[in-house]
């Protein structure tokens, strides 16, 4: 597994925040975090990062808008990109697999479910490299 740069999680909820970053640290992934969106942006765009977990509803910037500002850039447009919705209604994943995301999660979520996707993505993206 890739674990050189740090995965970036951002989501404008401190106790999720925390809880994410929990579920990193006990598997020893190394990891970034801002409650900010516009922050998220300038740190993948000043920054490697492995990957990109952002929850969807945040102030400045949603999770799909991130998305496509990311995808919109050579320097970002390969980056593994996971959404966490509590609402993942039709439209909105048809969007998402638009915009060029990897992963759209559901809240609440399960911790083993969680990690298996983000391993799943660390993986592949090892493979790759």
């Amino acid at each position: 597994m890739n674990e050189r740069f740090p995965v970036l999680l951002t989501d404008d909820e401190p106790g999720i925040l925390s809880l994410y970053q929990a579920f990193l640290a006990r598997q020893k992934i190394p990891w970034i975090a801002t409650p900010d969106s516009l922050e998220a942006l300038a740190i993948c765009q000043s920054q490697p990062v492995t990957l990109v977990i952002s929850d969807m509803n945040k102030p400045h910037l949603t999770g799909l808008e991130l998305l496509r500002i990311l995808r919109a850039h050579p320097q970002t447009s390969q980056l593994p990109f996971v959404m966490i919705t509590a609402v993942p209604t039709p439209e909105l994943r048809r969007n998402f697999v638009e915009a060029g995301g990897n992963l759209l999660l559901a809240k609440p979520l399960q911790r083993q479910a969680f990690l298996s996707a983000i391993h799943q993505l660390l993986n592949d993206q090892a493979a790759v490299a």
